[in-house]
């Protein structure tokens, strides 16, 4: 496997593989949903809240992270958006990410119906909605198929074109991580102590660059019993990979003609120029925001980032 550079503060611009939506077949193709069973319903969102109630009657904000990502991410982001604009903003962990439970299925669809159950239960009947990577294609898929929940759409750094590479290097490393021996890890010390050992396996394992391996095994964490679990549920992230992350469920005849802005690192090819045509019949009053970055937009350009969306969502 080829060696792997960071670009910005946290990802790099070739960080291909850990996003979660590289379709290994069908390239330049939507392909049609195939839904897996929703044998759990909907779940309950751990989430971050930004802004007291009382301090705006504004319609609020939602973002949701990508994969092996968390509601912690964007704290940043989302601090400066609320001084910004004195909107709430709510961050949230995907199920099977973060604080969130973890259910044996993972979907576009699921993630929908977990972020219509959070605006449900806090009485929002609007929401503008921002995503970054599988949270950016959950957030296309929500709107799309409930276009009166949302007031405005921010997608950063993806596409509903699945044109993305690298299947195979991300199925491997999923599997490094579950191959790491949790049990060998209990012997260990503290947290930091363990995340090094792990960090060393899958380095090992993978010959990736260290720091890189850094970011994953943040997804360590202590069990309360003196060992050591994932955040992220790997084996339903495993076994839903493909076709349920890899893929792009657009709904027949699907748009939104709401106002929308696709935030699009130039450092990568997650949203390519020729895919612009079809991101714009989806969504007709779409603008593009490009930003000299990687993947991570909001990390690696954060106060570019933070500027354009709020222009967005101050204009009229």
């Amino acid at each position: 496997m080829r060696k792997i550079t960071i670009v910005g503060q946290m990802i790099s611009k070739n960080y291909k593989f850990l996003c979660p939506l590289l379709s290994c077949c069908e390239s330049n193709k939507i392909r049609r949903f195939l839904s897996n069973e929703n044998r759990s319903g909907p779940i309950k969102m751990s989430y971050k809240e930004f802004g007291e109630s009382h301090t705006t009657s504004d319609v609020p904000i939602v973002i949701m992270h990508g994969l092996f990502g968390s509601k912690m991410n964007w704290n940043y982001v989302s601090k400066e958006i609320h001084t910004a604009l004195q909107r709430k903003v709510f961050t949230v962990d995907a199920r099977n990410h973060g604080d969130s439970p973890h259910t044996p299925d993972h979907s576009y669809l699921l993630l929908a119906q977990d972020l219509k159950a959070f605006l449900q239960e806090r009485n929002i009947d609007k929401a503008v909605l921002i995503g970054h990577s599988m949270g950016g294609r959950a957030v296309m898929y929500f709107t799309l198929t409930n276009p009166h929940l949302v007031d405005r759409l921010v997608v950063c750094d993806i596409s509903p074109v699945g044109t993305g590479r690298g299947f195979q290097e991300m199925n491997d490393i999923i599997q490094a991580i579950r191959d790491v021996n949790l049990n060998e890890l209990a012997n260990l010390k503290n947290i930091s102590q363990a995340r090094m050992r792990a960090e060393k396996l899958i380095t090992e394992k993978l010959k990736l660059d260290r720091r890189i391996a850094n970011y994953l095994v943040t997804n360590l964490r202590e069990d309360g019993s003196g060992g050591y679990s994932w955040r992220v549920n790997l084996d339903a992230i495993h076994k839903n990979y493909d076709p349920h992350i890899t893929v792009f469920p657009l709904p027949e005849n699907a748009h939104y003609d709401g106002q929308t802005l696709f935030v699009v690192g130039k450092q990568g090819d997650f949203v390519k120029p020729e895919e612009h045509d079809e991101i714009r019949r989806i969504f007709p009053k779409v603008k593009f925001l490009e930003l000299d970055a990687g993947h991570w937009v909001h990390a690696d350009k954060p106060q570019e980032f933070i500027a354009g969306v709020c222009d967005f969502l101050k204009s009229s």
